[in-house]
């Protein structure tokens, strides 16, 4: 059993008689992104400047549920102390979120 991610349509053609079953995943209401990024992190969301980048995140992941997830996961683990602000920036380096036709 995998599980793989991928931002093509359901209706895509490459998908037909190939025997892979296609779940569609809403986004998350904003606010629900904002929680499920920050959880563990919940004073971030009273700082104004914290919050700024929190949503920021979220825009940027585009309020995927298992991206939102995985970047919480990461901010939360202990192991590392990181601000929003530099996490957002991180994210912002990375190739193929910073070439938009990437992810088309």
């Amino acid at each position: 059993c995998f599980l793989i991610t991928s931002r093509i349509d359901a209706d895509d053609h490459r998908w037909k008689d190939r025997g892979i079953g296609v779940v569609p995943v809403k986004t998350l209401p904003r606010d629900k992104s904002l929680q499920l990024l920050c959880r563990g992190r919940c004073e971030d969301l009273d700082d104004p400047k914290q919050f700024e980048f929190a949503d920021k995140i979220c825009e940027l992941l585009g309020d995927l549920p298992l991206a939102i997830h995985i970047a919480g996961s990461y901010l939360c683990t202990g192991r590392i102390r990181i601000s929003l602000k530099e996490y957002y920036d991180k994210l912002c380096s990375q190739p193929v979120l910073k070439d938009k036709t990437m992810v088309d």
